[in-house]
């Protein structure tokens, strides 16, 4: 799921071994990448919504997060260059 692929992308870009990423952890490790503040809060919120749809088995809610994820991603990739 989104979730998985999220924290894969972490594991990737930033040489790590996570098993599991929560969203305050994706957040603090982007800030000590160098990104904003705002990106990460950005990240860390969508990233709540999606377990939160998970948790109420609202899984197509999650599908629209996704397309919000790959922008921030995108944001991401263009503030730790």
């Amino acid at each position: 799921g989104l979730s998985r692929m999220v924290r894969d992308y972490f594991n990737d870009r930033f040489g790590l071994t996570l098993a599991s990423l929560t969203p305050e952890d994706a957040a603090g490790i982007l800030t000590s990448k160098g990104v904003r503040e705002e990106t990460a809060r950005s990240l860390r919120d969508a990233m709540g919504r999606i377990e939160n749809a998970i948790y109420a088995g609202k899984g197509q809610v999650a599908h629209g997060i996704g397309q919000e994820i790959t922008g921030i991603v995108r944001e991401i990739e263009r503030e730790i260059r």
